[in-house]
C-alpha cells in the first residue's frame, strides 16, 4: 500500500479516483458482520473496479455494478482482535523546515540537508521497521535512516 504526500492528490489521479469509488461504494454503502466478510467483500469490489478500469481502457460497454449495502445497525468492529499481517505501508513524504517528515501523525527527522525533498518511508510490518529513503538527482536511492517501529 502507497500514501502520496498529504494535499497532493495530483500525485496520483488513479489512487484518488480509486479511494473515492472505495468510500462512496463500498465503505459507505455495504454491510459488514466480521473482518472476514470485509475481506471478501473487498476482494469482489476491488474485482469490479478492475474490470471497470480495464473497459476504460478497451472502450468496451459500461455493465452494471452490483448493488451496494450499508454497514448493519449496531454493527461493531473490536480493535483489539484486528490481526496485523506481515507487508509493507509506504508514504511519499517532504521534509519539513526542521528537516522532518510526518507519517501516521508521528514525527521523523530525516535531516536538515532534504529540506524541501520528497522522501520515500517504508513501515515493514513484520519487521517492526520504519525506513526512510531518497532519491538524489541521478535517480540514486539511499537510505537515509531507520528507525524501530513497534506496532502494537
Amino acid at each position: 500500500m502507497i500514501f502520496i504526500a498529504p494535499a497532493k492528490p495530483w500525485m496520483n489521479g488513479t489512487i484518488e479516483e480509486f479511494n473515492k469509488n472505495f468510500d462512496r461504494l463500498f465503505w459507505r454503502r455495504e454491510k459488514f458482520s466480521s473482518l472476514t466478510d470485509i475481506r471478501k467483500k473487498f476482494k469482489v469490489f476491488c474485482d469490479s473496479q478492475n474490470r471497470f478500469n480495464a473497459w476504460k481502457l478497451e472502450k468496451k460497454d459500461l455493465q452494471c455494478l452490483p448493488q451496494k449495502r450499508i454497514l448493519k445497525r449496531g454493527f461493531k468492529l473490536d480493535l483489539n482482535n484486528i490481526p496485523l499481517l506481515p507487508g509493507k505501508i509506504h508514504f511519499i513524504r517532504m521534509v519539513d523546515g526542521n528537516g522532518n517528515i510526518s507519517v501516521l501523525n508521528e514525527s521523523f527527522h530525516v535531516g536538515v540537508e532534504y529540506i524541501g525533498e520528497y522522501t520515500w518511508a517504508t513501515i515493514d510490518i513484520g519487521l517492526q521497521l520504519l525506513t526512510i529513503l531518497y532519491n538524489d538527482e541521478e535517480m540514486i536511492v539511499h537510505e537515509i535512516i531507520r528507525y524501530n517501529y513497534k506496532i502494537d
